[in-house]
């Protein structure tokens, strides 16, 4: 019973590491979460076009004109900037290799 398991050694020494994250019941990055999450926030989502990649359409409700229009990066960056500011985790871990590329873009 003493035996730890090659699989098991690998595990303990990622958690001494890395502390896993935990999020709220129903968090996710899909298009219905996501859409929920900002209709909480006086967000209105929508999604647009498909030749080239979707885009995303957003603007607070019962606003007027046309909607601002991002990427599926730059919406994640959004709703993470708002889970934020309520101090939640973000949905992009901040030092993944995406989290990084938004930071350069945005400075």
């Amino acid at each position: 019973m003493g035996h730890i398991s090659e699989d098991d050694a690998l595990i303990a020494s990622w958690l001494a590491v890395n502390r896993p994250r935990r999020f709220e019941t129903g968090v996710s990055a899909t298009p219905d979460a996501l859409r929920a999450y900002l209709k909480e926030h006086g967000y209105e989502l929508g999604f647009t076009g498909w030749r080239g990649g979707q885009r995303a359409t957003i603007r607070h409700i019962g606003q007027r004109g046309r909607p601002s229009t991002m990427s599926m990066r730059d919406l994640i960056a959004f709703v993470d900037e708002l889970r934020l500011t309520e101090g939640l985790q973000p949905i992009l871990k901040p030092d993944s290799d995406i989290a990084r590329e938004l930071a350069l873009d945005a400075a």
